[in-house]
């Protein structure tokens, strides 16, 4: 089971965050900005779902435009114990010069879960952390400094405690006394067999045959390849609100928009009759309805969702080819 959770397990609430402004004419693909809405999706460290909707009169532009400009999103299924991430073929090849992404199985709260993804500091500097959430007896056996999370005040949870470590610091070596004590923790306390997640974002995404691909340091780990196709799908006579928001020093108008629109756009991915044309459902059973100023005519639109193990620059690139 692998269960993507955000910065703070601990903290469960959902939120939906909205950014309304005038984007640039044009960016650098390679030089992204790193202000709001961009920074929200690079704080996503891992996405397991994407869709984007779009009129059906588009389909074909940007189905080209994705097909040609962008490829086949793959990551590999792993079988190896944190000691192994540790290794020093692996440890090297892969966590020190590659923006690798990890994560392995199990429920956010419950099991123990170790994740490696990337971070930049304010220098831009390149950050490689290795988080270990783990319960209680796992911390305390594994003589390594972290911190609670934080439970929100829910009652009858166990305590749980978080390490994060950065590998790609200098000290972060074999042979070093910090490095050698983590180590020592994997392969006594943490030393459980898991399935791992890992995506190598350094490596060209496109899929290629088995005999094509040279022999890695992954392959004694029974590597399994996923392919993160787009499933395309059609929607008919769908009632679309106006997507337009009202003047920006309205705050009570602004806000009311917004909400609307986040749930409309809930339901479009749901592929709930309850936004289509013609609908007229039971008031006992649902009690929703559009916006006041919605076009009675319905129209079609296209929905394209990817599934798997997503990274950030994926889906910023997709923004700027779509601008």
């Amino acid at each position: 089971m692998f269960n993507f959770q955000g910065a703070d397990p601990g903290h469960v609430d959902p939120k939906t965050y909205t950014t309304i402004g005038a984007l640039p004419g044009h960016i650098d693909p390679n030089q992204p900005p790193n202000k709001k809405p961009w920074r929200t999706i690079n704080d996503n460290t891992f996405v397991r779902s994407l869709e984007l909707v779009m009129p059906q009169e588009l389909r074909a532009i940007i189905l080209d435009q994705i097909d040609q400009q962008f490829k086949v999103l793959t990551y590999e299924k792993l079988i190896m114990k944190l000691e192994e991430v540790l290794e020093e073929s692996f440890f090297n090849d892969f966590v020190k010069k590659d923006n690798v992404l990890m994560v392995s199985e199990g429920r956010p709260g419950v099991d123990n879960i170790f994740s490696l993804r990337r971070e930049e500091d304010a220098d831009d500097a390149s950050k490689g952390i290795l988080r270990l959430d783990i319960d209680k007896e796992s911390y305390e056996r594994a003589g390594l400094q972290g911190q609670t999370i934080r439970g929100k005040g829910r009652k009858h949870t166990k305590a749980r405690f978080r390490i994060e470590l950065d590998l790609r610091l200098p000290s972060m070596i074999h042979g070093k006394k910090g490095f050698e004590r983590l180590i020592t923790a994997a392969r006594n306390v943490l030393n459980t067999s898991l399935t791992w997640l890992f995506l190598d974002e350094s490596q060209p995404p496109r899929a290629v045959s088995k005999e094509d691909q040279p022999q890695s340091a992954i392959e004694k780990y029974y590597p399994t390849k996923m392919d993160c196709k787009p499933s395309i799908g059609t929607l008919q006579q769908i009632l679309v609100p106006p997507l337009c928001p009202p003047s920006i020093g309205d705050d009570t108008a602004l806000n009311e928009w917004i909400y609307e629109i986040t749930e409309w756009l809930g339901l479009v991915g749901l592929e709930s009759p309850r936004i289509r044309e013609g609908d007229t459902p039971e008031t006992y059973l649902s009690r929703y309805s559009l916006p006041g100023n919605t076009p009675p005519a319905g129209t079609q639109l296209c929905k394209v969702r990817w599934t798997g193990l997503i990274h950030s620059e994926f889906i910023i690139n997709l923004m700027i080819q779509l601008m």
